[in-house]
């Protein structure tokens, strides 16, 4: 009887292929097990910047409290106020008091003693605001600014010091400070962009009776300037802005004066009142307060563009050029009866208060 051999089960010891074959399945099936985990405990992983954490809540709620969180980080307080409460409360825009103001030299103020007197002696006699000359015919800019439009002398050399000499009224809570700005009439701006100016047929640069250069109320930037220099103003730190010849020339050769578009008595209110809302939504996201002085209150508005109804929206008040017992004042205040703008006028006298809710302005303090 033959012995039973158990040599022939024996298959020896395994091939190093057959060893990688079972390693290689091993591995794949730890993967695939680590792959499903991963998978489903996705949900459940919340990556940080030490590492990774498992959570198990809803992925819904977590949002929901990530969203929590992001809305009170966001809630940041700067100077004790949240930084998402708007600047637009301010009660300059509302609650401004009617003008009593008196006109000066900005220059005057590179003197922090002259400034500081200016101011006492405003307070003394009732003013409510110090108005100054930022920019007249000539077209040069007392305090910085930063525009597509700016040109090279356009800006005067002691810009930067009565930016920072107006800093010195910060301290009078009761004195507001208005910008005192010539609009169109402007020689710096029409000879460096002679394209936006108003021309004469043969293509030059059209000059009123009193010499002065015009840029075109129906170009770009007639718009787009005045907005910068109202950003200027603003960033200066002036409560207000007094826009002087904000209308069509008014003197000169009218004939001869040649303009970029259609010109028309109806074109040129239109375009004096959408550039005047521009200029107040410049102003109003900056809350400060806009004034217009008119050119002729007792016309109609078809040569100057000024039609008070479409001014009187955007305006603390409309000013006119004489004394309060003046035809013109007489006439504005007539206009503005149903009006919450104000009348006003500029007088080439001594400051002096005038009753009720009118604004004035003198160009002098009495003694």
């Amino acid at each position: 009887m033959r012995r039973r051999s158990f040599y022939s089960s024996y298959k020896g010891r395994r091939s190093s292929r057959d060893k990688k074959l079972i390693l290689f399945s091993t591995l794949l099936l730890i993967i695939v097990c680590a792959g499903a985990a991963f998978i489903l405990l996705t949900d459940f992983i919340v990556f940080t910047s030490d590492g990774f954490r498992f959570t198990f809540q809803n992925e819904e709620e977590a949002d929901i409290k990530q969203d929590e969180n992001d809305d009170e980080d966001l809630n940041i307080v700067i100077n004790g106020k949240p930084q998402d409460e708007s600047d637009s409360s301010d009660p300059i825009i509302s609650s401004l008091p009617p003008v009593a103001g008196v006109i000066d030299d900005i220059s005057n103020i590179l003197s922090a003693t002259y400034a500081k007197g200016l101011a006492s002696a405003a307070l003394e006699r009732g003013c409510t605001t110090l108005c100054f000359s930022i920019k007249d015919e000539s077209g040069v800019l007392q305090i910085p600014i930063t525009s597509a439009y700016s040109s090279q002398g356009g800006q005067s050399s002691d810009a930067d010091a009565i930016k920072q000499s107006l800093e010195i009224f910060d301290q009078y809570d009761n004195l507001y400070l208005a910008a005192y700005i010539t609009c169109f009439a402007d020689d710096r701006a029409t000879e460096a962009f002679p394209q936006n100016a108003v021309t004469t047929q043969s293509g030059s640069v059209w000059i009123d009776s009193s010499g002065h250069a015009y840029i075109d109320p129906y170009s770009d930037m007639a718009r787009e300037y005045l907005c910068d220099i109202i950003d200027s103003c603003a960033r200066a730190g002036f409560d207000m802005v007094i826009l002087d010849g904000l209308a069509f020339p008014t003197s000169g050769s009218l004939s001869q004066a040649i303009y970029s578009s259609e010109d028309t008595p109806e074109n040129r209110q239109a375009v004096i009142a959408k550039i005047l809302s521009e200029i107040k939504a410049t102003a109003d996201s900056h809350s400060i307060a806009v004034s217009v002085v008119l050119d002729d209150p007792l016309s109609d508005g078809t040569v100057s563009g000024q039609n008070i109804e479409k001014l009187a929206p955007y305006c603390h008040t409309l000013f006119c050029r004489g004394s309060v017992g003046d035809m013109s004042f007489a006439s504005i205040s007539q206009a503005l009866a149903q009006s919450s703008c104000l009348p006003g006028c500029i007088s080439g006298g001594a400051f002096d208060t005038q009753e009720g809710d009118i604004s004035f302005i003198g160009e002098y303090l009495k003694p």
